[in-house]
């Protein structure tokens, strides 16, 4: 039984990755510091920014300015491990 849950894993952990790697949307893991830890290569394709340039820059910096004060909003809303 402890096999067939750790294969699960495995199976969604992967599919998690092709799906961040894949996707045509804009995809980024936000550290608890407000900055990116990682960026989907869909940035670099509608951006021009690729992943050096944009880990480690915090976050918002990237927002429309009317969007800040929802977005720290939504954020306030989160508990460690959600997805948003």
């Amino acid at each position: 039984m402890a096999g067939k849950s750790a294969s699960g894993a495995a199976d969604k952990a992967e599919m998690i990755r092709w799906l961040f790697e894949s996707s045509r949307d804009l995809m980024q893991v936000i550290g608890a510091d407000g900055r990116f830890k990682l960026v989907n290569r869909a940035w670099k394709q509608l951006t021009g920014w690729d992943e050096a340039e944009l880990v480690g820059e915090r976050a918002l910096e990237f927002f429309h300015p009317d969007d800040i004060a929802p977005v720290r909003d939504g954020i306030r809303a989160l508990t460690p491990g959600d997805v948003a």
